[in-house]
């Protein structure tokens, strides 16, 4: 059925005038007098599709507009999934190949590295004196009686460490056998690759699975990116110490910060 001559048959036989919405094929914009009345013109019917002069109708127009919202929403889902750079992209493969072990007596050169790297040009260590591969050696032993080394390596490489050990002498004072201090040192190209947060995360569980009780983080107070590190590891700060330490001929803040690792209500007996 024509739709647009029909509407226009009635409108000419009963003399009314066109004030509905035109239909599919009916346009408004060509009119005339009659008797007073306004007759709806029809528009000129569809060109055939594939004909220069073909224009679309507004339902398919309309579908197929939401059709390419669609598939845009889905691509943009999927590219929230896809890293945006190449930098990225390397970061997650070198991530799949990282590995956590237990130190052992011949990463104590590779510790010294990562502990001398800025020792000269920070306060993140508050010491001017370099780290030797003896001292290293002994602080392994020493942190593995107390408690745990781990070593982030990659490609045979050693990217980064992580130990935790007595927050104070536990022998000497053994109400403090449930709380342990950690350390971190991460290479510093290998920053923001999450070697750090894997390196914690291990050493937590670590910690957790040798029933401590608390892990406490101490650090320099102008060190905002180690605090915002710990801070997302589940970390809060406890105390600030105004001005306990001295480097570079200033003195230095010290922020502690805590992480209670069980629900326990009570130490075991």
């Amino acid at each position: 059925m024509d739709l647009s001559r029909t509407t226009e048959a009635r409108a000419g036989a009963r003399g009314q005038v066109g004030t509905a919405a035109a239909p599919l094929g009916v346009a408004r914009s060509s009119s005339s007098t009659l008797r007073g009345s306004t007759v709806v013109r029809p528009a000129p019917a569809h060109a055939a599709p594939g004909s220069s002069s073909w224009t679309p109708p507004p339902h398919l127009v309309d579908s197929t507009l939401r059709a390419l919202s669609e598939l845009a929403l889905r691509l943009r889902r999927l590219r929230a999934d896809v890293p945006e750079t190449r930098a990225e992209a390397s970061a997650i493969v070198r991530m799949s190949a990282l590995t956590i072990r237990d130190a052992v007596a011949a990463d104590a050169a590779a510790i010294a590295t990562l502990q001398n790297a800025l020792l000269a040009t920070t306060a993140i260590e508050w010491t001017d004196t370099p780290h030797t591969v003896e001292s290293r050696v002994a602080w392994i032993r020493a942190h593995q009686h107390e408690g745990a080394v781990l070593i982030a390596e990659e490609g045979g490489e050693v990217v980064g460490f992580a130990a935790y050990g007595d927050f104070r002498d536990s022998v000497r004072w053994p109400g403090y056998r449930f709380v342990v201090e950690n350390t971190i040192h991460v290479r510093r190209d290998r920053w923001g690759t999450a070697v750090g947060r894997t390196l914690m995360e291990a050493l937590i569980a670590h910690a957790t699975a040798a029933g401590k009780h608390a892990m406490v983080a101490a650090v320099t107070g102008d060190n905002q990116a180690s605090i915002r590190f710990h801070e997302r590891l589940g970390f809060v700060e406890v105390a600030r110490m105004p001005e306990i330490g001295a480097k570079h001929g200033r003195w230095l803040d010290l922020v502690l910060l805590q992480r209670r690792l069980d629900d326990r209500p009570a130490p075991p007996a």
